[in-house]
């Protein structure tokens, strides 16, 4: 590429003041600048040849918020120095959504520079971090050429979860189920009280909140049931993220399901997650700790692509969602249709939860609160979280208003 394009007016000006002029003086000029320009575009031809560059990536286990250090090779294989390299690394580009400054070398024969770079990964997903566009230019910058360098290079990041230190999951109430008083079928998750602590209490039980309100030491008490199991469903329907600002609501949803996946399974509470992607239902399912990563992994690769509503998919998936004690609905939009399955499921004894992410900050969607208003008088625990809120603090927060 002619790096001024001014070159080519001048040159022709040139041969034309040589046609009307004549002599040997006047094409004598016009020849050597334009064995000047021949030379030079030759020049940078060999350097787009000669220069190579290659990426070096450290794998491991990567999480949405962690820094990761890439380095990348660039290699003159040629017997001349380039006098002008220029590095645009694309992947960085993939990683934070940010367009890199390039950097520029200088780059002896048979030499190679190496450059480290450190990122922090913006958001979770697949990334293809193969290209390097390299730049080069002749000793008089008439001429720069390019070329892309492409590797098979992929990272996956994982998306970031936190702890919670408390959530409130039900037993189911299907015919036929049992209280029992077996400790080990205890539900642990399921608090109903507290009272003050006796001597010999299980220090776990310990609330540990209730007891600085109150200045003396309370026990949770905890019904015995043993068909505790949760059913996390993601809202994937495509319609309602027309608005999401920088995918903040998407993203919500797969932290705050991770984080509550992570407690589950902790707990070893039976657990499943389900979200609609491409048009094709994704559903995991695991009993304890061990399989969390496949869930993350699912999660990591989460887009909301959907094309049916809460009630289709449950339809669709029957036999899947009704064994299930307690469905958490992660949404940032209820309509008339989601309501009305919502209260089919508390009719049929399950537990439904409501977790309502907004973005307020930047409007993603015109809110409805009405049949929030409506699931609230039906006694169905709901969770309204923006997306710039300690979700944590919050999830928390709701739990211990229970006492």
């Amino acid at each position: 590429m002619l790096k001024n394009k001014f070159i080519v007016i001048a040159v022709f000006l040139l041969f034309v003041f040589s046609l009307l002029v004549g002599g040997e003086i006047p094409f004598f000029i016009f020849y050597f600048i334009m064995s000047i320009i021949i030379i030079s575009f030759i020049s940078a031809v060999i350097y787009r040849y000669a220069i190579n560059a290659k990426l070096n990536l450290n794998e491991g286990a990567l999480y949405t918020g962690d820094e990761i250090e890439i380095s990348y090779n660039i290699y003159n294989g040629g017997f001349f120095s380039i006098p002008y390299v220029e590095i645009k690394n694309l992947f960085e580009r993939e990683l934070t959504n940010l367009s890199p400054k390039p950097s520029i070398y200088s780059i002896e024969p048979k030499k190679t520079i190496t450059k480290r770079v450190k990122i922090t990964v913006k958001r979770r997903g697949l990334y293809e971090l193969g290209e390097i566009k390299i730049s080069v230019m002749d000793s008089l910058g008439i001429f720069k050429l390019s070329k892309t360098i492409k590797q098979t290079t992929s990272l996956l990041v994982y998306p970031s979860y936190r702890k919670l230190e408390s959530f409130h999951v039900l037993a189911g109430l299907y015919s036929g189920e049992l209280f029992t008083h077996y400790k080990k079928a205890e539900d642990r998750n399921r608090s109903y009280g507290a009272r003050s602590y006796v001597l010999g209490d299980p220090v776990k039980s310990i609330h540990w909140k209730l007891s600085a309100k109150k200045d003396s030491l309370m026990t949770k008490e905890f019904e015995s049931r043993s068909n505790t199991s949760v059913l996390i469903i993601i809202d994937s329907l495509s319609s309602k993220f027309k608005y999401d600002y920088d995918f903040h609501i998407e993203d919500s949803q797969v932290e705050i399901s991770s984080s509550i996946i992570d407690f589950c399974l902790s707990h070893e509470i039976e657990t499943a997650l389900f979200f609609e992607n491409n048009s094709k239902g994704k559903f995991i399912s695991g009993k304890n700790i061990i399989d969390l990563n496949y869930f993350i992994d699912e999660l990591a690769m989460y887009r909301p692509t959907g094309i049916l509503s809460l009630s289709d998919n449950i339809d669709i998936n029957f036999e899947n969602f009704y064994k299930y004690s307690t469905i958490i609905f992660i949404t940032n939009s209820l309509n008339k249709d989601d309501s009305k399955e919502i209260l089919t499921l508390k009719m049929k004894g399950i537990n439904p939860i409501i977790i309502y992410i907004t973005d307020l900050e930047n409007k993603a969607v015109d809110h409805d609160y009405s049949y929030l208003e409506i699931l609230k008088l039906q006694s169905i625990s709901i969770y309204e979280l923006d997306y710039n809120s300690d979700f944590v603090k919050e999830m928390e927060a709701h739990y211990d208003e229970r006492f």
